[in-house]
């Protein structure tokens, strides 16, 4: 096989201008150039407590990053359930203006 053909293969280092010699040492530059950069990126990113404050990341202690949307969820449906709840079992107008609780009649506001 041709000297290209190993070099497209990733058989036989070199190429690119630079000599067989000096490609191990390139690569292993290339490879370190890159867990650097990695490693910078991964420190400037923000914490998930501030992503937390700041409303972008769900869930808290406790809740794992996948359940928080479900959780979330559940909890906006259990706030729901307790409104209707208390709407259901509240006293009739009438029977406030009976109590003097509530002023007014029928159209009228208090």
């Amino acid at each position: 096989p041709a000297a290209s053909d190993l070099q497209d293969a990733g058989i036989l280092k070199g190429g690119r201008g630079v000599s067989a010699k000096l490609a191990g040492a390139a690569d292993a530059l290339e490879r370190e150039m890159k867990k650097d950069a990695v490693a910078t990126r991964l420190e400037q990113r923000s914490s998930a407590s501030d992503l937390q404050d700041a409303g972008i990341l769900k869930g808290g202690r406790g809740v794992s990053a996948k359940l928080a949307g479900a959780a979330d969820a559940l909890e906006r449906e259990m706030k729901k359930d307790a409104v209707a709840q208390g709407l259901e079992h509240r006293p009739a107008a009438s029977d406030l203006q009976d109590a003097g609780i509530l002023k007014g009649g029928r159209g009228v506001s208090a």
